[in-house]
């Protein structure tokens, strides 16, 4: 299990993760060097960074190689959410509480949560894409996390609830895309 461990930890892309988090702390930086307060939209795009960073942890280049091997790409996923997502998890609330920003008002209270919402799509999306397009699964679903948050700053009117569901409903979110996430990893 420590050997897992130690492998896991070597082949997760820690980079897309530590660029999220030092563009968030240097803009919280400056806009508390210059007495502003940062907007909410930069709340929501740090959430949909940190959740996007979390899929594109989750990249395969070893899948071809690995198919024939009785570990599964669910055992193999699963051993890389567990090792990223308190990572990301832990750098959200250094980045929420400890910082010179704080997002749960622009989140509407639900921050921690609606991080976990766009995270677990995140990874159900890349299990999910994984079955077509293994070499592209990651990037599909970092782009679907960060692209469901970005939403959020577009004017849509009466699609507006549909776009931010994830904010307004982040456990119903997290369960459906949990459910798929398992459904897609047992194959």
């Amino acid at each position: 299990m420590i050997d897992q461990l130690r492998y896991t930890v070597r082949l997760v892309h820690w980079s897309p993760m530590a660029i999220v988090a030092a563009v968030a702390l240097a803009l919280g930086t400056v806009a508390e060097l210059g007495g502003a307060h940062l907007p909410a939209a930069l709340a929501v795009a740090v959430i949909g960074g940190v959740a996007a960073s979390v899929a594109l942890s989750l990249d395969d280049p070893a899948h071809a190689l690995l198919r024939p091997l009785p570990i599964g790409l669910g055992r193999r996923m699963a051993w890389r959410v567990a090792v990223a997502a308190p990572i990301a998890l832990a750098g959200w609330l250094a980045l929420d509480h400890f910082g010179t920003w704080s997002a749960e008002p622009a989140l509407g209270g639900t921050g921690m949560n609606a991080l976990v919402a766009l995270t677990t799509t995140g990874v159900a999306v890349v299990l999910v894409a994984h079955r077509r397009r293994p070499d592209a699964a990651a990037a599909v679903g970092a782009a679907a996390a960060l692209g469901w948050a970005l939403l959020h700053l577009l004017p849509l009117g009466p699609l507006a609830d549909p776009a931010t569901v994830w904010m307004g409903h982040p456990w119903a979110v997290t369960a459906l895309a949990s459910t798929v996430a398992l459904l897609a990893a047992r194959r």
